[in-house]
């Protein structure tokens, strides 16, 4: 995975994702249909699909 904004349109895109957290030291992708547990990392974005961008599809994703 090249970026975060390629973790969360991938999380777009697989059911039952809405969080995604990226980490940029490895390139990893983390895909979550939940949240409850709460960490700090250095070098992660962690986002949460909101519910619609204004365009046509009605998807967004972008990270809060």
């Amino acid at each position: 995975m090249g970026s975060a904004e390629e973790c969360l349109d991938l999380c777009v895109v697989e059911d039952g994702c809405l969080y995604a957290t990226f980490f940029g030291d490895s390139g990893a992708c983390v895909l979550l249909e939940d949240c409850t547990d709460l960490e700090t990392c250095g070098d992660c974005t962690s986002g949460v699909q909101s519910c619609s961008d204004g365009g046509d599809d009605g998807q967004s994703n972008g990270y809060a």
